[in-house]
């Protein structure tokens, strides 16, 4: 009994030995994986701050490029805009100094002379009969009529408003072979477009009433550009006008839009100093203007050439004469005879 009980002793500590061996092992494995994770975190951690700090710098290098792309693209489009305005600016003048030319080779320069239409006047009439074209307007500050009329067949009265122009109709005594209107370019400045359009149509319906034989030149508005607002009044009431009056064979428009192009004034016609009364130049058009309207509604010949039909200049179609000279193709000039040629 007793050598069992000394050899189950013995066991037990072999295996009491085994368990502490066991544990110690486990131990120091545990020990080896911890310092091995340690190891390999810190590792991580290093890795990973490199690598946000290499993600950083991308970022900043990106941000700087996205700020010169921004920086360059502005400039860009600075230049591209600045060169755009350039090109527009030389195209609008080029285009205004063809519609130039194309007015002055189709007008002549000095406005023209009106000429005088003898009427017919009835006996028992008690007012005095004129052949005379009476202008009443507001003309511009520079237009000299006794310049643009050297024959003085024309009798100017000055008024500088509607209700103006309205008395002044009124107190005619002479019986005027055309009335001239030219008398809305300061009350577009106060009244409202609706308003003009029925002082005007009173004053008209006045005239037609007083003088029922009368013709009357409705001179539309002339292009300002002193404020965009008055001169896009200046456009609508002549369109209103036009449809208004359109029907009425007494009345004729003195269109004046060939001092601007495409509805904007052309500057080169108007005042510097004020952006709204004409020039030199626009006056000269402008009694160019008036005469011809004047012309066509006395039924006088036009004034310009009768050849090929007598065309517009401004119907589309080239204005040949017979003193063209060509060697081209579809000549149009006089033959002539001599050596190369052959007369006719």
């Amino acid at each position: 009994m007793i050598t069992r009980g000394v050899t189950a002793c013995k066991e037990a500590e072999q295996l009491k030995c085994q368990l502490k061996n066991v544990q110690h092992v486990n131990t120091l494995e545990q020990e080896v994986m911890k310092t091995k994770y340690e190891t390999q975190i810190s590792q991580s951690k290093l890795q990973g701050e490199q690598k946000l700090e290499t993600i950083k710098k991308l970022d900043n290098e990106v941000l700087k490029l996205a700020a010169n792309l921004t920086e360059q693209e502005s400039k860009i489009q600075v230049l591209n805009s600045t060169q755009h305005k350039a090109l527009n600016k030389q195209l609008e003048n080029k285009e205004q100094e063809i519609l130039s030319l194309k007015i002055h080779s189709c007008r002549d320069e000095s406005g023209g002379n009106f000429t005088s239409v003898q009427s017919t006047i009835k006996s028992g009439e008690n007012t005095t009969r004129n052949t005379q074209p009476i202008p009443i307007s507001n003309y511009n500050r520079n237009f000299n009529h006794e310049r643009h009329r050297p024959t003085r067949n024309v009798n100017k009265v000055a008024a500088y408003t509607l209700s103006e122009t309205e008395s002044k109709v009124r107190s005619l005594t002479n019986v005027p072979k055309v009335l001239v209107f030219h008398s809305l370019t300061n009350d577009i400045k106060t009244c409202h477009p609706d308003e003009c359009i029925f002082k005007m149509e009173t004053i008209i319906n006045i005239s037609l009433e007083l003088f029922p034989d009368t013709k009357i030149v409705l001179s539309l508005p002339t292009p300002r550009a002193d404020n965009p607002t008055f001169n896009n009044r200046g456009l609508l009431i002549s369109a209103l006008l036009k449809e208004k009056f359109s029907d009425n064979k007494m009345i004729a428009f003195c269109d004046n839009s060939n001092l601007s192009y495409k509805n904007e004034p052309l500057r080169k016609f108007l005042d510097t100093r004020d952006g709204v009364h004409l020039n030199e130049s626009g006056i000269r058009v402008f009694a160019s203007n008036l005469r011809d309207c004047i012309d066509n509604i006395l039924g006088l010949p036009s004034r310009h050439s009768y050849n090929y039909g007598n065309r517009h200049p401004y119907d589309g179609q080239r204005d040949y004469n017979q003193n063209f000279r060509g060697r081209g193709r579809g000549h149009q000039g006089k033959p002539r005879g001599g050596r190369g040629g052959r007369g006719l």
